[in-house]
């Protein structure tokens, strides 16, 4: 199985590569590929082994950027071939500003809404839990779209990696350089193929996976669709500018798959350079 590539939203990109410092985590997903099938333009082969594609989501805190400090919420729907690569397809993103949704709607042509997002630190533990040993942090974030919607993300994402608090200080993972490329576009924001690169350089660790809410704002469904979408539905063409589509297929991907890998990005640094129009 192919691993999908983490993609971003960006700001203007006058004088690229444009760079972002910050952290996230980001989670692989098994997702249906005849659920997921209605999220990805007819165009393109869906990446699958029996019966599933990778998809799932990155959650990403950006300390620095062009546009300042943003935080941000991509939802990746799937793997797609494209001229003999595997490469992710976007579903939807939400970020906290306007700045960066007007960006990645215009330059990049991810399906993107403006939320707000919500932090709280916590920990549980055992009877040793007040020297730290034997606890966990987590960080609820409750992300809300700002849209009129009502929309409401829950991911409660472990704050450290799986192993005693009291230990993780001393534990240095080496970083890395990742060069990863996803596809974008074909949105009523941008309506021809994008293809754009993003370098890393970051430390990574694995961490448990995060627990994931949806609360799904059912006067918001013009369609008329349930969560739990029938097979004559998941027959439809790519729907990314329809609102209530979008919302599905948010329940699909955060609630209905399974989760199966996730890593903490942290020291992050990321060079991105202006997409490309690809044929």
């Amino acid at each position: 199985m192919i691993s999908p590539t983490p993609t971003t939203t960006m700001a203007s990109l006058q004088k690229p590569p444009s760079i972002f410092h910050g952290s996230g985590v980001y989670q692989m997903h098994l997702v249906k590929a005849d659920v997921i099938r209605p999220f990805i333009p007819k165009e393109f082969k869906i990446v699958e082994t029996l019966g599933y594609t990778m998809g799932g989501f990155m959650l990403t805190t950006y300390e620095d950027s062009p546009f300042g400090p943003f935080d941000e919420l991509v939802m990746l729907a799937g793997i797609v071939s494209h001229s003999g690569s595997s490469l992710a397809w976007t579903g939807k993103a939400l970020v906290s500003t306007p700045e960066v949704c007007n960006s990645s709607r215009k330059e990049f042509g991810i399906v993107t809404e403006v939320a707000s997002f919500s932090k709280i630190e916590r920990k549980t533990g055992g009877l040793l839990n007040m020297n730290g040993i034997g606890s966990r942090s987590y960080k609820d974030i409750h992300i809300t779209e700002t849209n009129g919607s009502s929309n409401t993300i829950t991911i409660q994402t472990p704050a450290e990696a799986p192993h005693l608090s009291c230990l993780s200080k001393f534990i240095i993972t080496p970083p890395i350089s990742l060069s990863l490329t996803s596809l974008s576009g074909l949105t009523e924001y941008c309506p021809r193929l994008l293809q754009y690169t993003c370098d890393f350089q970051t430390r990574v660790s694995v961490v448990a996976t995060s627990k994931v809410r949806y609360q799904f704002a059912k006067q918001e469904n013009k369609s008329g669709l349930e969560p739990s979408s029938s097979s004559s539905s998941q027959q439809q063409q790519h729907r990314s500018d329809n609102s209530s589509m979008r919302d599905l297929m948010i329940d699909i991907v955060m609630n209905k798959s399974n989760p199966i890998a996730a890593f903490h990005f942290h020291s992050m640094k990321m060079e991105v350079d202006s997409p490309t129009v690809v044929s």
